[in-house]
């Protein structure tokens, strides 16, 4: 994934959000999952013992940070919320999508599969 660190931090100002290389991961991340058409939300919390911050995200409602989602030293997680409906069916375009398709960012909100 990628995206212009100058939109990034276009994004960051207009947010009021930290411009920080951790922040721009989660973003591109929630971006990503939240592009699938299966995808209602993703609640995730990193997998740093001492970044104890998280986030849950949605096409409708975007991303909000939340600030203290589990104690120090613990692990962490991600846990997509899909439509019931495409977890059979779509299962592996899934799996593609998360897992092994690379993106490009140009905003927060547009997303496009990379293409050689």
């Amino acid at each position: 994934m990628d995206w212009l660190t100058k939109n990034f931090e276009k994004w960051a100002n207009h947010s009021k959000m930290p411009r920080s290389q951790r922040v721009k991961e989660a973003l591109m991340l929630a971006t990503k999952v939240s592009a699938h058409p299966a995808t209602v939300a993703e609640l995730c919390w990193s997998d740093d013992p001492e970044y104890i911050t998280g986030y849950v995200a949605s096409k409708k409602q975007g991303y909000q940070r939340i600030m203290k989602l589990k104690e120090y030293a613990h692990e962490g997680s991600r846990i997509p919320f899909v439509i019931m409906f495409f977890v059979g069916h779509l299962k592996s375009s899934l799996r593609l999508m998360f897992f092994s398709t690379i993106v490009i960012l140009s905003s927060h909100r547009d997303i496009y599969p990379f293409q050689k």
